[in-house]
């Protein structure tokens, strides 16, 4: 029986899959990752997947997210027989996208412009290390340069990533600390996501700020611009949804009118395939938002 769509199996690391195991899974169609494209093409995976005929697309909604997001979501609705609902989305995109470009140019033509506040992107803080793995030029690098943020690891030799000590962070340290979290492993990092309470998300910001030496004293906590951010929003087609998000953390008075909940709502399936209860984002020390399919 012929299906409807193909169906997609994907993953963004080369495994070692063999004939048996490709022939068991059945896939119409394999995504890898765009930064996996040169150990895929050419190789024996390929190789195989030509000979079962089976197709195969790197998509990027990683790396450069704002530039690539389009573009991998073109090639998935046109594999998938979902290009009216990917233009939709696009679409979506393209209007946020404009409203934020457009506000932060005014903001530029201002008679005193601001200098653009100062950002560390701390990623997953606890999971790997306490201090701090963070993005140079790509993932949400380019989301707070795009929101008018100065990346205060920009300093560093151009590169994918970097570790900081807590000592480098500090002097001088940031005017907004974004630190990504996630559903991880009890203990580690801070938990945002599906089933997570605010009261969770605020304390693990509580904690993670008295943990670090001099972080309970930096500006960024003490005027609540310390927030918690859902490390999956860079990791797929959501990343308009952080950059919103962000967008206003940096230019709150600017941008009160835009609306990065009722965004990811918009995006996501119209018949949910999971709830969408759940925190996704928070501010030390207390405040954070709630993300229902009835609320925004």
């Amino acid at each position: 029986m012929a299906r409807a769509c193909p169906v997609a199996y994907a993953f963004t690391r080369d495994p070692q899959l063999d004939s048996e195991a490709l022939l068991n899974l059945a896939p119409d169609l394999m995504l890898f990752d765009l930064s996996r494209a040169s150990s895929v093409e050419g190789s024996p995976l390929a190789r195989l997947l030509d000979e079962l005929d089976i197709a195969y697309l790197f998509i990027d909604f990683n790396r450069h997210l704002l530039e690539n997001t389009a573009k991998s979501l073109a090639l998935l609705g046109e594999a998938l027989n979902a290009t009216p609902r990917v233009n939709r989305m696009i679409s979506l995109i393209e209007q946020r996208l404009a409203r934020i470009d457009q506000g932060l140019a005014e903001l530029e033509l201002a008679e005193n412009p601001s200098e653009p506040p100062r950002v560390l992107i701390n990623i997953a803080p606890g999971v790997k290390v306490d201090c701090c793995r963070t993005n140079l030029r790509n993932g949400l690098a380019d989301l707070v340069a795009r929101a008018g943020g100065k990346n205060i690891a920009d300093a560093l030799t151009p590169g994918a990533s970097a570790t900081l000590s807590n000592e480098w962070v500090l002097s001088p340290p940031p005017e907004v600390v974004i630190n990504t979290a996630g559903q991880w492993a009890a203990g580690d990092g801070i938990s945002v996501g599906l089933g997570v309470s605010d009261a969770e998300v605020a304390q693990d910001l509580r904690s993670l700020s008295q943990e670090l030496p001099g972080w309970q004293h930096l500006d960024a906590v003490q005027q609540e611009r310390f927030y918690a951010l859902w490390h999956g929003f860079h990791q797929g087609p959501l990343a308009i949804v952080a950059l919103e998000r962000i967008t206003q953390w940096l230019h709150p008075a600017l941008f009160s009118d835009l609306d990065p909940a009722a965004t990811f709502d918009a995006l996501l399936p119209t018949t949910p395939v999971l709830s969408r209860e759940g925190h996704f984002w928070g501010t030390h020390p207390q405040r954070s938002i709630t993300l229902a399919h009835s609320t925004h």
